[in-house]
């Protein structure tokens, strides 16, 4: 007798034992799928979380920089309105100045009051926080922008007054 013949005779036993297997396989695939499922979860939050630390040392040293940058971009103005005389145009200048200066006081202050402690917050509240950060990082850069155009501008005129001397 073959062992297909054997197997033949024994199918409800074969039959139960291939049940009882897949039972086993497949709920053994279930608890794995959950406890990755989980585990996932968990990086997820952990990336949010190392996301948002790494918006902050930036948005920090961003901060830290800027209010210089707004002053020595002033002092140049300054330097230049006195080289050529164009005091009205200064006068608008330094309103735009002192508003962003202030509005730059007031993105300090609103990070520096910030709650950091991120353990307690679920994905969405990270994820909400991660949005924010990069809001701030947006206006930043714009007056840091704006400020930098400013003293490049600025450079060009220097290089106009002394053309002007040479000749």
């Amino acid at each position: 007798m073959s062992a297909f013949d054997l197997l033949l005779q024994h199918k409800e036993f074969v039959a139960l034992a291939t049940g009882v297997i897949g039972t086993l396989t497949g709920s053994a695939g279930a608890i794995m799928g959950y406890i990755s499922y989980r585990r996932t979860a968990r990086f997820k939050t952990l990336d949010l979380r190392l996301e948002l630390r790494k918006h902050e040392v930036d948005i920090s040293d961003a901060l830290a920089q800027l209010p210089d940058l707004l002053k020595r971009a002033k002092n140049s103005r300054e330097r230049i309105t006195a080289a050529t005389g164009q005091t009205g145009a200064m006068q608008q200048w330094l309103r735009e100045f002192e508003a962003d200066l202030s509005a730059v006081q007031g993105l300090q202050a609103t990070f520096h009051a910030a709650i950091r402690d991120y353990h307690a917050l679920s994905n969405v509240a990270l994820e909400e926080k991660l949005v924010e950060s990069h809001r701030l990082r947006i206006k930043i850069d714009q007056y840091a922008d704006k400020y930098r155009a400013a003293l490049a501008a600025d450079d060009r005129e220097r290089d106009h007054i002394r053309a002007a001397h040479v000749r």
